[in-house]
């Protein structure tokens, strides 16, 4: 197909209705790519120079400088997601010069060391992110309730060697003449970045979710609630041309989604609170909370991701003075105030 179509993504996400709005697939650039039978749309041109890869989970961002040579912002999942990455860099004769990481969980630096291996590709992460994936021992100390051996079960493909350091005074990098500015949003987790493109397009990674994925999310995840809510009242102030969120949108205007996410949190939240009847060690909230929010946990990796996720939220009510946390005959206890 030779024409450029243009479309948008729609309210929904799921899928792509006729619109002549920010986001455009450029059909002549690449050819779409099945994967395990599922249709794939993975080039995704924004604007300028600014693209975003289709990995069907999230999308990661990417910026071409010259001809062939671009700059990636994260990575995705590995396995499958991996494999789209990598057909649609090679479709597009795409050489991977850097990869800004917004944050090191799997599904955004899990196909870091996969490109740098092909590509030889520099690596930038915020110091504090750039700790959790050294080695498979910084990943077992940030997932504490795994054991050496599931930790690198689980979350091995996150090892990476980071190239350049992003600091917290840092408010921009540049890669091959192009600057990217930066702008620090902690809280989903403790270095957290977010990233504009030369063309004023800010990827943000996971400081936001998606509609759909906000929805559907039972528990949203932040390493600190609290630093987290800070970080979404924060982005308020982050003016940009357009904002592409890992899951998984593409917007003009993003006020509407930080009033959405954090509400989200405080609902949450509130539902959590509502668990703790007198006083109550964790696994009991939270064997009433998988039952609350109807999660099923079917293997030792799906409950420590739930235990993970969890946790956060009563850290967060003890926080914020809603509930206090004390031991007691050798146990910790949370009650209501």
């Amino acid at each position: 197909m030779n024409a450029e179509k243009v479309y948008a993504l729609n309210e929904k996400n799921e899928g792509y209705s006729n619109y002549s709005g920010l986001a455009r697939i450029i059909y002549d650039t690449i050819n779409p790519i099945t994967i395990s039978g599922r249709f794939v749309m993975s080039l995704i041109h924004v604007t300028g120079n600014t693209y975003c890869i289709d990995l069907g989970y999230s999308y990661v961002g990417l910026y071409r400088i010259g001809k062939n040579d671009a700059v990636l912002l994260d990575t995705g999942r590995p396995g499958e997601e991996g494999d789209i990455l990598l057909n649609a860099i090679r479709e597009n004769n795409i050489i991977i010069k850097a990869i800004i990481s917004t944050h090191a969980h799997i599904d955004h630096v899990g196909n870091n060391s996969l490109l740098k291996n092909h590509f030889n590709s520099t690596i930038a992460m915020h110091f504090n992110e750039a700790g959790l994936c050294f080695s498979d021992l910084s990943i077992k100390n940030a997932n504490p309730i795994l054991d050496l051996h599931h930790a690198k079960r689980f979350y091995s493909n996150m090892v990476c060697k980071t190239d350049r350091l992003i600091l917290d005074s840092d408010d921009k990098i540049t890669f091959e003449g192009a600057d990217f500015s930066i702008f620090h949003a902690p809280g989903h987790s403790p270095g957290h970045i977010c990233v504009i493109t030369p063309d004023g397009v800010a990827y943000l990674g996971d400081a936001l979710l998606g509609k759909s994925s906000l929805r559907a999310a039972k528990l949203p995840y932040a390493f600190s609630h609290s630093a987290d809510i800070k970080s979404k009242e924060q982005l308020r102030g982050l003016k940009a041309d357009g904002y592409i969120l890992s899951h998984k949108d593409i917007l003009g205007d993003i006020s509407p989604l930080i009033d959405s996410g954090i509400k989200k949190v405080n609902d949450t939240t509130t539902r959590v609170f509502r668990l703790i009847e007198g006083e109550m060690e964790f696994g009991a909230i939270l064997k009433k909370a998988i039952s609350e929010f109807n999660i099923r946990i079917d293997s030792y990796e799906k409950y420590a991701r739930v235990e993970r996720l969890f946790r956060p939220f009563l850290e967060y009510l003890v926080e914020t003075n809603q509930v206090v946390l004390y031991s007691k005959d050798g146990c910790l206890y949370y009650s209501t105030i």
